[in-house]
């Protein structure tokens, strides 16, 4: 386990390297081509942001896990010194090529989108369709639950609304400086440490590589930011943590309830909670879903009070709270298992209180 570890952190210091020396570089292209964000009236920022930190993120993350298929396949089962534990998980990538095909291809669909979307502006529906395509080849690709449904069909199904839900959920959340990519280095953290504690290597060398890539551009987009990662960043970092979690395995014969399958949820649960409360809102003020707005839980802390570092802490402490009891899922029982939910549902209701209070006063 120890060389697992060596390889592991190779992986993923690769990934963060790669990402901090394209972002500055894809800084400069966008300015050069004009791809920038200007302020608005529902904007934070002040001044012109660059895009195209998506692309460093994309990247990063795609030439790391190539190059490690690559090496895996071809390269490293000629070195006779290598342990046999390593060997038999290098002889089994292709039984699993046709999945990580599917994150490199489907992946790169949902960043290609949202780079012309950064581009180009398109509108809501042919956005929306595109990404249940991309959701509906990747499972054909083998991205699909794994759940007790009577049908194919039907899993395939909920696949494809989970895919398209967490990548409009992190598109949603990428309204303030580092809070998209910081939440979802949290939420790949929190995956990554499950992944290793029930020995899924396949998926601890994905994920380590992944949250290498958003790491490596997080110090360029923390507040105040030099550069935003756009919709090309936001998709394709939706895509990924939805898929990954469709690909890892939660639930066990041994384990004493069924509610570890709810693990993605709890660590999802704060960018989830973000896209539906905004939606609610939206919906109650008889506006559209997909029109933009101040309303997102960053900007119902800033109407709080809260400065923007304050609020993304908060909402950083938030995700790792929620997420990090969901890890204890599988070892728990069923009382155990009730506590964590309600821990979760504690810290999202007192949210809520808080939000009440506060919008009382203003218009008081």
């Amino acid at each position: 386990m120890t060389l697992w570890i060596v390889v592991i952190i190779s992986l993923g210091v690769s990934s963060f390297l790669l990402s901090f020396i394209l972002t500055p570089i894809c800084k400069k292209l966008a300015f050069r081509w004009n791809i920038i964000d200007s302020p608005g009236h529902r904007k934070i920022h002040q001044t012109p942001k660059a895009y195209l930190g998506g692309v460093a993120i994309f990247l990063s993350m795609t030439l790391v896990i190539v190059s490690g298929i690559i090496a895996g396949m071809y390269i490293l089962p000629r070195m006779a010194f290598l342990p046999r534990g390593i060997t038999l998980y290098l002889t089994n990538i292709p039984q699993v090529g046709l999945r990580l095909a599917a994150l490199i291809i489907c992946g790169f669909l949902a960043f290609l989108l949202g780079l012309v979307d950064d581009i180009k502006h398109l509108s809501p529906k042919p956005k929306f369709y595109a990404q249940i395509g991309i959701a509906v080849l990747a499972v054909l690709m083998g991205i699909k639950m794994d759940f007790f449904l009577p049908y194919g069909w039907m899993s395939g199904l909920l696949t494809v609304i989970w895919i398209v839900g967490i990548m409009n959920a992190m598109n949603f959340m990428d309204n303030m400086d580092g809070l998209s990519s910081g939440v979802a280095a949290i939420a790949a953290f929190l995956f990554l440490i499950y992944s290793l504690m029930t020995g899924h290597i396949y998926m601890a060398l994905v994920l380590v590589v992944f949250l290498g890539s958003i790491l490596g551009f997080l110090p360029y987009n923390f507040p105040p930011s030099s550069i935003f990662m756009g919709d090309a960043g936001s998709l394709f970092i939706g895509f990924q943590l939805a898929s990954l979690t469709v690909l890892n395995s939660y639930y066990y014969d041994e384990a004493p309830t069924f509610l570890p399958v709810l693990l993605p949820l709890f660590v999802l649960s704060v960018p989830i909670f973000d896209m539906l409360t905004v939606i609610g809102i939206r919906l109650r003020n008889h506006k559209p879903v997909y029109v933009g707005d101040t309303n997102h839980f960053s900007h119902r802390l800033l109407a709080l009070g809260l400065t923007t570092r304050q609020a993304l802490l908060l909402i950083y402490f938030t995700t790792f709270a929620t997420g990090a009891g969901a890890l204890l899922l599988p070892s728990l029982k069923l009382a155990g298992s009730l506590i964590v939910l309600a821990q979760m549902i504690t810290i999202f209701s007192i949210i809520t209180v808080l939000e009440v209070v506060g919008r009382n006063k203003k218009n008081s």
